[in-house]
């Protein structure tokens, strides 16, 4: 079961905080979730998605949208 990310994208400059901050503070849950080598997580709402692949982008291995139970490989990804 995937988990909820480790931090969430809330602007369109990358300001990353904690889910609950997220969503009590900025009213933002995320849409999808890339994971990394290392086995940290980001999540970001729809608005926020490009932002949040972008940070990362040669190193994410994998993604996941909210409604997903399984993580795909990086490779699969689309926008």
């Amino acid at each position: 079961m995937i988990q909820e990310p480790a931090r969430v994208v809330v602007d369109s400059e990358g300001l990353g905080t904690t889910p609950e901050r997220a969503k009590n503070e900025y009213s933002i849950t995320s849409d999808i979730m890339f994971l990394r080598g290392d086995g940290w997580t980001l999540g970001a709402p729809t608005v926020f998605e490009n932002v949040a692949y972008t940070m990362w982008q040669r190193e994410w291995t994998h993604f996941a949208r909210t409604n997903d139970t399984d993580w795909q490989p990086i490779s699969k990804y689309s926008r």
